[in-house]
């Protein structure tokens, strides 16, 4: 039997994963606006703000232009994949990153609300 009286137990985690050079904004503002119109706060996680930092030691900051930028991100993702001997190390820190401030994210919704979480990455350069 389905619960009818409880709405806030509906959170959504999406991933997009996209080439470089895909617009991937214009998917992510879609997605945003249809689930607005069901109470859904969004949040956007970046692999490459949010979780590389807990990999690396020193700063991440890149300042250049995009095409560099992007390479960048990438080598650092494929240099802790390296490391760590583990392809799926990434997403295991975004699972741990979604565990660890599942309680901020919640904190101030209203009971009506319900919690889109947005992961945007971009594919190894292996991948191509």
């Amino acid at each position: 039997m389905m619960n009818t009286n409880s709405n806030n137990d509906s959170e959504l985690v999406i991933g997009i994963v996209s080439p470089v050079g895909t617009n991937s904004s214009e998917i992510k503002t879609c997605i945003v606006d249809c689930l607005n119109q069901f109470s859904y706060k969004t949040n956007i996680i970046k692999v490459s703000e949010h979780i590389l930092s807990k990999f690396i030691a020193g700063s991440l900051d890149f300042h250049g232009n995009e095409y560099d930028r992007i390479s960048f991100f990438m080598d650092k993702g494929n240099e802790i994949r390296e490391k760590t001997k583990d392809a799926a190390i990434l997403m295991k820190g975004v699972a741990a990153f979604i565990y660890d401030n599942y309680r901020k994210i919640m904190k101030g919704l209203s009971q009506e609300m319900h919690i889109l979480l947005i992961l945007l990455n971009i594919l190894m350069k292996s991948n191509f």
